[in-house]
């Protein structure tokens, strides 16, 4: 009861303040998807699925290819035309790699 009336006596008084948690008025949330990423994909196809190769190079917006910024994952199929291993260039998927040197880093 001394609670209560504690509580009411200072909602009477201004001593409770209101926390507002989220954006405010105007505000948007900001997503890791709104970043602005540029995905690059390459090809490299002989036979059907066996020795096909797809590169994805990702890296921040308006990032040149040159530039050691890049994260590339390597996908190669399989005779049934499916992914059968994903390596990442470097061993990890940090943004260190080269995308004009993608057919020749280590995975």
């Amino acid at each position: 009861m001394r609670l209560l009336i504690a509580f009411l006596l200072g909602m009477a008084v201004g001593t409770i303040q209101m926390v507002w948690a989220g954006p405010y008025i105007g505000e948007q949330p900001v997503y890791s998807r709104d970043q602005g990423w540029e995905d690059r994909y390459f090809y490299v196809a002989s036979g059907n699925g066996v020795g096909q190769v797809e590169y994805h190079c990702r890296a921040q917006a308006n990032t040149a290819t040159a530039a050691a910024s890049w994260s590339i994952r390597r996908f190669t199929y399989d005779s049934s035309n499916r992914v059968s291993v994903v390596e990442l260039a470097g061993g990890n998927d940090a943004f260190d790699q080269i995308c004009d040197n993608r057919s020749t880093l280590s995975y």
